[in-house]
């Protein structure tokens, strides 16, 4: 029995995830996104593996939001147009020194919100966002994982609220 439990509970301490109470009504309408990848801090990575990790990551999510459906807005006038939303993925890659996880994942949404009490001020804000944590040591395997997992989630609830139009639908969202 110690032994399940000891598994259990380090299986649930290897790769977390953990939500923030945004609404996914944040997300209806919503026509695309720009997508950003970028590390918080990678300092638990050498320095010569940061680019291609990167660029892998951004490759992977860039599929998986595309073969899902999600539009990926690439130039100024179109995110302008659909509100400036902007899908960020940080990752954070520390040395193991007992203290911190050696995987942070955010994944976050941003967009142009204009104050109620005055319309003429507008912010970029968090409508949506995820995190996930990932130990006990730093495997490239996991944060590939981990970063699939939250944009899984993210696809999952922009869909919850924006159904998909098939080929012959006339419904508006």
């Amino acid at each position: 029995m110690k032994k399940i439990v000891l598994t259990l509970t380090f299986l649930l301490a290897a790769c977390t995830v953990a939500s923030a109470q945004y609404s996914t009504e944040n997300l209806r309408g919503l026509q695309g996104v720009r997508l950003v990848v970028m590390f918080g801090r990678a300092d638990g990575l050498p320095e010569e593996q940061r680019p291609e990790l990167l660029k892998t990551l951004t490759a992977e999510a860039t599929t998986k939001l595309q073969n899902a459906g999600i539009r990926l807005l690439k130039w100024a006038g179109e995110s302008e147009a659909a509100g400036f939303p902007q899908l960020e993925i940080r990752i954070t890659l520390d040395k193991l020194n007992g203290f911190v996880h050696p995987l942070v994942t955010e994944v976050q949404l941003l967009q142009r919100v204009k104050l109620v009490r005055d319309f003429t001020i507008e912010e970029d804000a968090i409508t949506w966002r995820l995190e996930g944590v990932g130990g006990p040591t730093l495997e490239i395997p996991m944060i590939h994982r981990q970063v699939a997992g939250i944009l899984d989630r993210f696809i999952s609830d922009y869909f919850s609220v924006n159904p998909r139009q098939t080929a012959g639908s006339t419904e508006k969202n």
